[in-house]
């Protein structure tokens, strides 16, 4: 039988140790949780206001030029919330006008040099490092930038660039030149490139689960418990893709790393490097992330419960789904 099929209603195949970490996910985001989330412009809020901000800024975006909220929504892939809150934050700051029944325009009267409105900085950050990643998956980045050149393009400070410039290479797809500047590495860059990683993962993942020398990490699998349920339980509003993204990764090279075959997890994580910034552009999909969150609770319970041959053939489906959710141009 479909092991997909069989757990529709997967909450009640979950034992007690995850059940107790969901509903202590459930305790912590009360009232006081949902009303800072909605007093808090989240990083998708935080990406349109940094990059409508710049196009006025720049003169791409001109005095009096019409703004729709569905345009945006189509242009980065997110639902209409985001974006209307953006656009909202951007009037209050005075960069746009409301009209009524119209909605938003450029505003007339700017002078001089136009900044995004006051936010978070950890959000302000996000915002900037999305930026370059969607530039440089979008071709609009050379392979080889310079502080200065990315300065003068984000109008950011040499401090800002470097905060930026660090994390991706923390992250892996960009490494800093000797002497001067910095090489973006090869990365996927297509739907197809992806759905070919999805399809290689298929393959070696779930005989991972079947390795001879697996064992459980019971401390690994507690601590992923707790943030993998924050996702089930759909608390993802504030969170980054990039928050989001390095979860799931790291709950696969978690996993692969207690096979105890170093090769598993080398091609894990070479795999999960190459495909970061173009699973950066893939919508947002609360219900999709909420399943696939819930899915690897029930693989946490299952290798924990020693039946490696069901997870095995869970993780195979599992990674089949994501691959047509995901694989679409």
């Amino acid at each position: 039988m479909d092991l997909i099929v069989k757990m529709v209603n997967i909450g009640k195949r979950l034992n007690p140790k995850t059940q107790k970490a969901m509903a202590g996910r459930r305790q912590r985001n009360g009232e006081l949780a949902r009303t800072a989330a909605e007093q808090e412009p989240s990083p998708l809020v935080a990406r349109v206001i940094g990059e409508v901000s710049a196009r006025i800024a720049n003169g791409r975006l001109v005095a009096g030029q019409h703004l729709t909220v569905q345009a945006f929504q189509v242009e980065f892939d997110v639902s209409k919330s985001p974006v209307l809150r953006a656009l909202e934050n951007l009037a209050d700051a005075g960069l746009l006008r409301r009209e009524p029944n119209r909605g938003f325009f450029v505003a007339s009267h700017l002078r001089g040099r136009v900044k995004s409105p006051d936010l978070p900085q950890f959000l302000s950050d996000e915002a900037h490092y999305m930026r370059l990643a969607d530039d440089r998956l979008a071709g609009l980045l050379p392979d080889r930038v310079t502080e200065s050149e990315l300065m003068r393009r984000y109008d950011l400070t040499r401090a800002g660039v470097g905060k930026i410039l660090d994390r991706a290479s923390g992250e892996g797809w960009l490494v800093r030149r000797p002497g001067q500047g910095w090489t973006f590495l090869p990365m996927l860059d297509s739907s197809d490139a992806l759905a070919q990683s999805y399809r290689f993962r298929m393959a070696i993942e779930p005989a991972a689960l079947v390795e001879p020398t697996f064992q459980v990490d019971a401390k690994a699998f507690d601590q992923f418990r707790d943030s993998i349920a924050k996702m089930a339980d759909g608390d993802l509003a504030r969170m980054s893709r990039a928050e989001i993204f390095d979860i799931g990764s790291s709950f696969h090279e978690m996993l692969m790393k207690c096979s105890g075959n170093e090769f598993f997890l080398s091609a894990i994580r070479r795999i999960n490097r190459l495909r970061r910034l173009v699973e950066y552009r893939k919508a947002i999909d609360s219900l999709r992330l909420m399943r696939e969150s819930r899915e690897h609770l029930v693989l946490l319970d299952m290798l924990e419960k020693g039946n490696r041959e069901e997870a095995s053939i869970f993780m195979r489906q599992h990674l089949a789904i994501a691959l047509r959710a995901k694989a679409q141009p």
